[in-house]
């Protein structure tokens, strides 16, 4: 592929990318208002940084395991968080997305 050519194809890219996130704030918009609804579920999405597993969020914030993780569960479904490889094992840490 020439110089050129992936230029014009990077472009295409931011586009698409804009009017995606354009499309999705609202919706982003009202999952985080239904889903952020008690100070205990605001201070565990605060503790998605992508470096905390799930067992450390449920510590910091006095609540279980089994709990953030049925929250996390909410939240990667309506596109608020990722999950972020930790390691080389299998624990992924939760982390926001920014809007």
């Amino acid at each position: 592929m020439e110089r050129k050519q992936f230029n014009q194809l990077m472009d295409r890219l931011s586009k698409i990318t804009w009017l995606l996130g354009v499309l999705a704030t609202p919706i982003q918009t009202q999952a985080r208002a239904s889903l952020l609804s008690t100070s205990l579920r605001k201070k565990m999405f605060s503790l998605m940084n992508g470096k905390r597993p799930s067992k450390e969020i449920a510590n910091m914030a006095d609540t279980s395991r089994q709990n953030v993780d049925q929250f996390v569960k909410e939240l990667n479904k309506a596109g608020l968080v990722i999950l972020i490889r930790f390691g080389k094992g299998k624990t992924k840490c939760p982390r926001r997305i920014r809007m």
